[in-house]
């Protein structure tokens, strides 16, 4: 199996196009394989998949980005794509998907420095198996640039792949990677890096050298997880076979001795016998389940019916048999991994596949986990020095036991052990924050692995995802600024003026400097620490020229200015993921205090919420971690055993957390304003706030009443100045994905009055204030627009106006009566306004098809019978015609 080590280093060309170990995986690949079912992306190319019979049967939305995916009865909705292309076509029955490993060929792995975590990992390796095996090649690669020089260097220039390694000088880049994975080994190990060392020789050295070193056995038991990744070789299945056969025996010699034994001992071992026979046929039943060539992935499928958690209890409610099983079957399993044919160069020169480097990778596991398995760890390191240590009475090992301070204390005589104090003086390892931290991770990775719930995710979150709450503490700050902002030039400025204004220019002529310029400092932070962590808004991608802005004063206000579009939209998005961030750690404070037992209940209305209007200091997470947490915990939560290993107390850790910094914290609701810009047409967008607010449409009666007793365009337009002011709190609301709220009932001059904070607002009408709710707001703003604009499409582009003919306009007018235009022309008018003011789609389109996917009480267009009836040959050219055509015959009756 380590031939490939010896390629790597005499012969690295011969290797191009191969795949080594450990480079990055195919994620998806990796995901279909672990979860099964068959596997769809959403219209915006996000994965999901559906279980069972792989054919959807409910609608559900993305958890990327919104849009609904899956489908109804066994149909997937429309812009749903099979990840197994074969399948694409396949109505009529499901099918799990099968798509091939994609991950790359050649030596795939960036400068150290990129490494994101020392737990990353690759196609479910152990981070230690991992590390282990990385450090080893690396090894081998420096071993051979130092042996083969520039030459070598050449050769080993074709096995790069040059979209991962940008360098010149190949034997210093693996110089780098040998020395970071062999750091990061020796900290997840926690051992000495001497110790390290000897665990790496007992990886790499013939298991025949553990012979007359041990006193075991001279092949180490293999665990049990180990053993069944090997359940679909012949080797395995027949030694399983012949060990069943050999109980069948002892119990039938049982029974034919029975009436030499007494009743109850007969019973007894009788039972036992039974019981051990029935564990070996259900382990052995279970590996003729495993397909066979399942892509190389040795394991997978007796994986999916043996689980490691259940492997687990298995082990544990059959001690005994499950001994005598990795007692008989390691030797087979280390011989098929390699072990007793060290020197032979096999079929493992070359990967010359993924299966294979998967394989490659699965036979290392079984050479190195044993070695580095945390429970046996010291009786691990012990071997390893027995193989290639000294004698224990040698002077070098009396030495190192001294020097490394491993005298017992408890073995010295009392008045001696009284008089000298040795375990006063010895050498205690100086707290650090980030040892604490890789000690929690091992302990959390452990737990998980053995599917247990973990113990401290609070600390774990707090610990591991600590950057992400530096912004919180400017929370408050960053929305005040915001606020002032849209105070001042809320409607005050066209765009052009905006974006030529900077921050300094508003610092300098601000009514009160000192406030606006705290606010500002407060923005300044959450920002340049919080925007490097938001990605997205909702589905939408932010620009990559907005990714690497960092805020001072020579930044435009339109950067500052929440809006659903342009510049603005980086604002929302930052506000946006504080809040959610907030929101997320005060959530799991809350179950924290609920699983302790405290006074917080996992009721809604029990929680304490606050809305961004009334935010502030007091409410946000705020925190001192060097000052105030590291002191704490380096003084009240490390303690040290007799041989002076350190022992850490998370919970101490995890309860200073809660009692000092987050308890009493609320969840933050979202309502920020979005900015609206004087040459802004139709400023205001309903999309959003229809799919958060359900809407129903006004009568035509309700209608009529209003605008009468409005009785002005001036007064018209100040009462739907007055609607945008709502509809742009409630489009906030809640955050960017779209969700439902649960207010559509309330009244609109209630809203106003109790959440704004508005007093003595005039309506202009007395329907409006008393009767108009928030569900009634899509249809009232639309009627104010067609009052007191001219003409609503003013905006649109002139290539959609084309008149229509005269045999056209008989075709609209035919149609009428078989079209549900309640419903149509209030859509149909807001698709006009809102796609069609860009010029983006073609104006020699059909307009069915672009109505087609506007929704109604999350019904498309085209499911709908009377849309079956849209005249199919109008063209987007005349869609602005046409519209006026239904809306002219439409109010004549």
């Amino acid at each position: 199996i380590f031939s490939l080590f010896h390629s790597l280093i005499t012969n690295p060309e011969s290797l191009k196009g191969t795949w080594l170990p450990c480079m990055v995986e195919d994620l998806t690949a990796m995901a279909v394989a672990a979860l099964g079912g068959r596997w769809y992306k959403c219209s915006n190319g996000h994965a999901y998949y559906v279980d069972n019979c792989g054919l959807p049967m409910q609608v559900l939305k993305c958890a990327t980005c919104g849009v609904k995916i899956g489908g109804k009865d066994h149909n997937p909705l429309p812009g749903q794509t099979d990840l197994d292309g074969k399948q694409q076509t396949r109505q009529s029955g499901g099918g799990p998907t099968a798509i091939k490993d994609q991950s790359e060929p050649n030596y795939c792995l960036k400068a150290p420095k990129d490494s994101k975590s020392p737990f990353e990992t690759v196609r479910g390796l152990s981070p230690t198996c991992n590390r282990t095996i990385r450090t080893l090649m690396h090894a081998a690669l420096l071993l051979g640039a130092l042996c083969g020089g520039s030459r070598w260097e050449v050769k080993v220039k074709s096995i790069c792949n040059k979209a991962y390694v940008a360098t010149s000088n190949y034997g210093q880049y693996f110089l780098e990677h040998m020395e970071n994975d062999f750091a990061i080994l020796t900290k997840l190990v926690r051992k000495s890096q001497d110790d390290i060392m000897l665990l790496l020789h007992a990886v790499l050295s013939p298991l025949e050298s553990l012979e007359g070193k041990n006193d075991n056995n001279a092949h180490q038991a293999i665990p049990l997880e180990q053993i069944v990744q090997f359940a679909h070789r012949a080797e395995v299945r027949n030694k399983l076979a012949q060990m069943m056969q050999l109980q069948q025996e002892e119990r039938k010699a049982l029974q034919a001795s029975s009436g030499q034994m007494q009743p109850h001992e007969y019973q007894q071992q009788y039972k036992q016998a039974s019981a051990k026979l029935n564990v070996l046929y259900g382990l052995h039943n279970a590996m003729k389940r495993v397909p066979l060539g399942m892509m190389g992935m040795l394991g997978v499928g007796v994986q999916r019916f043996i689980p490691n958690g259940m492997l687990a209890q298995f082990e544990q409610r059959n001690p005994d048999v499950c001994a005598y099983i990795k007692a008989e079957l390691s030797p087979i399993v280390v011989q098929l991994s390699g072990g007793d044919d060290m020197k032979g160069l096999g079929t493992w020169q070359r990967l010359k596949d993924s299966n294979a480097r998967n394989a490659w990778e699965r036979l290392m596991a079984v050479r190195s986990d044993p070695w580095f398995e945390s429970k046996s760890l010291a009786a691990k390191i012990a071997t390893s020095k027995s193989m290639f240590g000294t004698t224990d009475d040698d002077e070098g090992t009396v030495f190192m036991s001294e020097l490394m301070e491993k005298v017992d204390a408890t073995s010295m005589p009392t008045k001696l052990r009284a008089k000298l104090c040795p375990a006063l003086w010895r050498y205690r390892s100086p707290f650090s924050l980030e040892d604490f931290t890789l000690e929690l991770n091992l302990v959390e990775n452990m737990q998980q692995e053995e599917k247990k719930t973990t113990s401290f995710p609070l600390l774990s979150n707090f610990l591991n995802e600590e950057q992400t709450l530096r912004p919180l503490r400017y929370l408050p700050a960053a929305i005040e600024f915001q606020t002032l902002l849209l105070k001042r030039f809320n409607r005050a400025l066209d765009r052009e003026t905006a974006l030529n204004m900077t921050i300094k220019d508003v610092l300098k002529t601000a009514p009160n400097k000192q406030k606006w310029r705290e606010a500002f400092e407060g923005f300044k932070n959450a920002w340049n620490l919080g925007w490097r962590f938001v990605e997205r808004f909702g589905c939408l991608e932010l620009p990559k020229a907005y990714k690497g802005i960092v805020m001072d004063e020579s930044i435009s206000i339109n950067f500052c200015m929440p809006q659903e579009k342009n510049q603005g939209i980086c604002a929302l998005a930052l506000t946006n993921y504080l809040c959610t961030r907030h929101n997320q750690f005060v959530e799991l404070v809350y179950e924290r205090l609920l699983l302790r037992g405290g006074n917080m209940q996992r009721i809604e209305d029990r929680k304490s919420v606050v809305t961004t209007n009334f935010f502030s200091t007091a409410h946000a997470l705020s925190y001192s971690l060097q000052d105030k947490f590291s002191p704490y915990v380096a003084k009240n939560c490390v303690t040290f055993t007799d041989d002076g290993r350190i022992v850490y107390d998370f919970e101490n850790a995890e309860q200073y957390l809660l009692d000092v910094f987050f308890t009493g914290k609320p969840l933050v609701k979202q309502m920020v304003r979005m900015v609206q810009y004087r040459d802004d047409e139709g400023a205001v967008n309903t999309h959003l706030f229809r799919q958060k607010v359900t809407q129903v449409a006004l009568s035509r009666e309700e209608q009529k009443k209003i605008l009468s007793e409005l009785g002005s365009p001036a007064a018209a337009n100040k009462c739907m100045r007055l609607l945008e002011t709502c509809i742009s709190f409630l489009q906030a609301t809640g955050g960017s994905l779209v969700q439902k709220l649960d207010v559509a009932d309330l009244k609109i001059s209630d809203y106003v009055k109790d959440v704004l904070l508005m007093d003595d607002v005039i309506f202009g009408s007395e329907t409006v204030k008393r009767n108009m709710k928030l569900k009634h707001i899509d249809g009232l703003f639309k009627i104010l627009r067609g009052y007191t604009v001219a003409d609503v499409f003013e905006a649109v582009r002139p290539k959609y106006k084309d008149s229509l003919d005269q045999k056209a306009t008989s075709i609209v007018k035919d149609s009428l009566r078989k079209l549900n235009l309640e419903v149509l022309l209030p859509a149909m008018q807001e698709a006009i306004i809102q796609y069609l003011s860009e010029g983006n789609m073609s104006a020699d389109g059909p307009i069915h098809e672009f109505l087609g996917y506007m929704e109604h009480d999350d019904v498309y267009f085209n499911d709908m019978s009377w849309f079956q009836h849209f005249p199919k040959m109008l063209l987007m050219k005349n869609i602005c015609d046409v519209y006026k055509v239904f809306e002219d015959n439409y109010s004549a009756t």
